[in-house]
Parts: structure tokens; C-alpha cells; sequence
């Protein structure tokens, strides 16, 4: 439940707190959340499984919270300055519901709005399910019988490192790209359909990449849309304002434009 004390931020602001402090606070949690990551990790002997899976789960909980934060904060600053305007979203959306309904969908950036779907299609969830459950038995045994059965061979003197690399390159590459489709072609879709999320490309052609940056950010595009929104957009100049189905966030880039004018 660590999680929800981003909506209880936006609670106490709504009661008060100046946005200063808030802005303390958002980034004092999101840092103490990380340093208790890494202090479970490193007194407690877990396998390497454990480890990354906390360390994941931390890190999607992160850009949750971050998203969620920093979209209200922003349209709290909006709507502050526009003199209070009853007819916005803000802060009607601070609602426990609508916190909850956004970590449960397979998106990392955050709407007032989101545009669900009331449909539920059982048969495609049979299939992604059924997906799931084979590609994930696969890299598993593809993980567990080579890539840590050839690891196990080098450290009984078996084979040299060279020999345990060579034999590791392809099952590397298999179970990383299982692994992707696990998680972005069934995982992420079964949560999409279940939850009415509308969107269902999370990942793009990487398979026809070129170069390493093209495949990382064509491997996904959750992370992606993330740093587009929450990086490249706020830590330049940010602006929220509404439309009438979502929260758009774009770069101001007038006054710069008059200025070299």
C-alpha cells in the first residue's frame, strides 16, 4: 500500500499544503521507497528472481506515483491560477477511485480522463492467458536448463567462460525476446481488456530494429511514453490543460521563440 500515499499527497494539498512542500514530500517518498528496495535486497539473501522482481515492481510503482503526482500537481497549479475555474476536471478526479482504477491499468502516465471500454471479449482473454502460460513455461525452462544448467557446468570446471558464453548467446536472445512478448503481448493486454484500457500497442516492430536504441524504445511503449511526458516535458517547461476526453501535456516553446525574434 506504499503506493497510496501519492493520493494522500494530493489530499493534503487539497487541504492546504502549499505545492512547494508537496513537491518535497513526492520526491521524499518516491526516494525512501527506492532506498527500502535496496536495503531488503542487500540483508536479505533472496535469489536473483526475488531480487528483480521487487525491483521491478518498485520501479512500476515509481513511475505510477511520479505520474500521478506530478499531472494533479500540475493542474492544481492551473487551476489555482485560474482563479478557481468550477467547469475543470481538478480536483473533482482526486477521488480514491480514480487512484485505484489508474494502478490497475497497464499505463504509466496519467489521465483524468481515460476513455475505457465496457466491452470484455472472453475468448481473447482464453487466448492471451493461454499465451502467457507457454511463453512463460518456455523461457522458464529455456532460463533453468541452459543458460543456468551451462552457468553451473563452468562453475564445476566443466567448460571455460568462453565456452559457457558462446553457448549462452542463443538462449539469451530467446528467452529475453519471450520474455518481451510475456510481458507486453500477453501480460499487459490481458490486464488492457480486462480493465476496458483501450490501447493495445504496447510494443512496436522491434524485431526490425537497427540499432540498440531502436529496439529499446521499440520494445515497449510504456517506458517511452513516460519519459516523453514526464522527462523530456517537465523538465523543460510544462503546461496541462484539458480537452474533453484527456490530459494533454506539451512543451511551451513561445517565449523562447520570441525571444530569438
Amino acid at each position: 500500500m506504499f503506493e497510496c500515499r501519492a493520493f494522500f499527497l494530493q489530499k493534503l494539498l487539497l487541504w492546504g499544503l502549499p505545492i512547494s512542500i508537496g513537491r518535497v514530500i513526492q520526491h521524499v517518498v518516491q526516494f525512501s521507497m527506492f532506498l527500502g528496495v535496496f536495503i531488503a535486497i542487500f540483508r536479505n539473501d533472496w535469489f536473483v528472481t526475488q531480487n528483480l522482481s521487487l525491483g521491478m515492481t518498485a520501479c512500476t510503482l515509481f513511475f505510477k506515483m511520479h505520474s500521478y503526482t506530478s499531472v494533479n500537481i500540475a493542474l492544481r497549479e492551473e487551476y489555482l491560477s485560474s482563479k478557481k475555474n468550477k467547469g475543470g476536471i481538478y480536483p473533482s478526479n482526486i477521488t480514491l477511485w480514480d487512484f485505484v482504477r489508474f494502478m490497475f491499468l497497464p499505463t504509466f502516465v496519467y489521465r483524468p480522463k481515460f476513455e475505457l471500454s465496457s466491452r470484455l471479449r472472453i475468448f481473447y482473454l482464453v487466448i492471451k492467458f493461454f499465451m502467457f502460460m507457454f511463453l512463460f513455461i518456455s523461457s522458464y525452462q529455456v532460463v533453468n536448463k541452459s543458460i543456468i544448467g551451462h552457468a553451473m557446468q563452468y562453475g564445476r570446471g566443466e567448460i571455460t567462460f568462453f565456452q559457457m558464453y558462446l553457448m549462452n548467446v542463443i538462449p539469451t536472445i530467446i528467452a529475453i525476446l519471450m520474455l518481451i512478448m510475456v510481458i507486453f503481448d500477453s501480460f499487459c493486454t490481458f490486464v488492457a481488456e480486462t480493465t476496458g484500457y483501450p490501447d493495445r500497442q504496447f510494443y512496436e516492430d522491434f524485431w526490425n530494429a537497427t540499432t540498440m536504441n531502436e529496439f529499446l524504445s521499440k520494445m515497449n511503449t510504456l517506458i517511452p511514453n513516460f519519459l516523453r511526458y514526464h522527462v523530456t516535458v517537465s523538465y523543460t517547461h510544462l503546461r496541462a490543460h484539458e480537452t474533453d476526453s484527456y490530459l494533454v501535456c506539451r512543451l511551451l516553446l513561445e517565449k523562447k521563440k520570441k525571444k530569438k525574434k
